[in-house]
């Protein structure tokens, strides 16, 4: 999407990832059905909401309230939490990604991928193969 005037809307939808809009509610401190009015009418939150929406999706209050910012190919973090969750399947953890945070998702995926000897360039590829295919 290149030059194309992305809203926030379209960036919260592409980061919501598996979470509710129940959760992102609470997360924010809004009343239930909040989200879904302000989407419905296209109105953006006010700054210390916007912030604390910002906090709740991982990214930048910058990134997803400038609609002078493209949306990025794959969310940010979508690889990170894709491996990350793969690795703790492949480990036998039961504790979901969502409750670790991108640095330590990082790490962790750094260490497991380290141990089974592959390489970052051959996950990148295989990842992108997967979102394209």
């Amino acid at each position: 999407m290149h030059n194309e005037i992305v809203d926030w809307i379209q960036k919260f939808e592409a980061v919501l990832g598996d979470k509710s809009y129940a959760q992102i509610e609470r997360a924010v401190g809004w009343r239930p059905n909040t989200l879904s009015t302000k989407i419905k009418k296209r109105q953006t939150p006010a700054a210390d909401a916007g912030i604390r929406l910002a906090r709740a999706l991982r990214v930048s209050p910058d990134w997803l309230f400038d609609d002078s910012r493209e949306l990025p190919a794959d969310p940010p973090y979508a690889e990170i939490k894709q491996i990350a969750d793969l690795a703790m399947a492949l480990s036998g953890k039961q504790t979901p990604a969502d409750q670790i945070t991108p640095a330590e998702r990082a790490a962790e995926l750094a260490r497991k991928a380290k141990k089974a000897g592959i390489p970052a360039q051959q996950r990148t590829r295989k990842a992108s193969r997967r979102r394209t295919g």
